[in-house]
């Protein structure tokens, strides 16, 4: 293994969104803090100078904006860098200042403007009966691939890669270089400023902590709505509150009661490498290896949801339409005994790097083989 410090190509988002140039929509990139949004948005300000399109950059985070609280100071200021003719404007952020659905409207009236901008929370709720609600595109980023993640560190076999891969996640902002002790330390700094992220106006930032070190711990287990409540109920906090703050800030996906068969709560990290940052959380292969194959299921546009009984872990409905059936297994069973206790649809079994007779590997898997 070799480390690496080089810039990611994240060609297939340039890609989406050079596509969407000119069609007098607002381009929003979403995703997690971390995620490599403003790494993107630097990739596209290339291609687009490259297209003789002139572009500016903007960072609404910057001391610049500290005065900025609401629609008007923010169109101003968006204003005064756009100059008066025509002009492609990133706004890094946009979603921290007030009113920036209305001032993305009012800005694009003129048709001299055209806006791409980024948000590190979900902005579907702002959108709803937004001015803006019939003129964007919604494009979300998620971590690295096995396969980026392989290309940004130097990384060659595809084993090794996936091992490394559920050490360390998929957040780009971190090198297997570093060295375990450097890329927990990079990553749990990235956690609190997620997590900072999460809070909503007047909670309390030790509780939302309190309740995502719960639930790092419990990932892809079910989790009673007793067991929940009553964890909660101890601290005094609202269930309901902090579930939509962790995943407004798309730290986890959580499956609730009525939303799956069963009666459980469910949840996934949106990173392995997160999760496994924190101090004494449990390492189980089995829970980070289906917390891997939730997240590329949902990379590749599907909609996993959490199985029933011990014999299965997730199900998807592939583009193909094809329902699907991911057994995550270190003790892999013939696929008789497996097609003996389900329905239709075809069976994946998930099994260790080390397994070598039946059953995909996570690396195949995550490749696409």
């Amino acid at each position: 293994m070799a480390g690496s410090d080089k810039t990611l190509d994240r060609s297939s988002y340039v890609d989406a969104l050079m596509e969407m140039s000119g069609d007098g929509k607002i381009k929003i990139v979403c995703g997690m803090r971390g995620v490599g949004k403003t790494e993107i948005m630097k990739q596209l300000m290339a291609r687009l100078k490259e297209a003789k399109k002139d572009c500016v950059y903007i960072d609404a985070e910057s001391a610049d904006f500290l005065d900025v609280d609401y629609t008007d100071a923010l169109m101003k200021k968006i204003s005064e860098a756009a100059g008066s003719g025509p002009m492609t404007v990133i706004v890094d952020e946009i979603s921290q200042i007030g009113g920036w659905t209305a001032a993305l409207y009012n800005l694009t009236r003129s048709g001299k403007l055209e806006f791409y901008v980024t948000s590190s929370v979900d902005p579907s709720d702002v959108l709803k009966g937004a001015s803006i609600a019939k003129d964007y595109e919604l494009l979300t980023v998620r971590p690295l691939s096995l396969r980026e993640f392989m290309d940004l560190n130097g990384i060659a076999g595809e084993s090794n890669g996936a091992e490394l891969y559920r050490i360390y996640g998929g957040m780009p902002c971190v090198r297997t270089s570093m060295g375990p002790t450097g890329a927990r330390r990079a990553l749990r700094s990235l956690y609190f400023e997620i997590l900072y992220n999460a809070l909503d106006k007047g909670a309390d930032a030790a509780d939302i902590r309190c309740f995502a070190d719960y639930i790092m711990e419990h990932i892809g287990e079910s989790i009673s709505k007793e067991d929940l409540k009553g964890f909660l109920d101890r601290r005094g906090m609202g269930t309901k509150k902090l579930i939509e703050g962790l995943e407004r800030s798309y730290l986890v996906k959580a499956f609730a009661p009525g939303m799956f068969k069963g009666s459980d709560y469910r949840f996934y990290a949106a990173d392995i490498g997160l999760r496994n940052s924190l101090p004494g959380v449990r390492r189980d292969w089995k829970a980070e290896t289906e917390n891997i194959v939730f997240d590329e299921l949902v990379r590749r546009g599907q909609e996993p949801e959490a199985g029933k009984g011990d014999g299965e872990s997730l199900k998807s409905k592939g583009i193909d339409g094809i329902a699907a059936t991911y057994i995550i297994t270190d003790s892999p069973v013939l696929d008789t005994e497996i097609q003996s206790g389900l329905r239709s649809g075809r069976t994946v079994q998930i099994v260790p790097e080390t397994e070598e007779h039946r059953g995909t590997k996570l690396s195949a898997f995550m490749l696409g083989e």
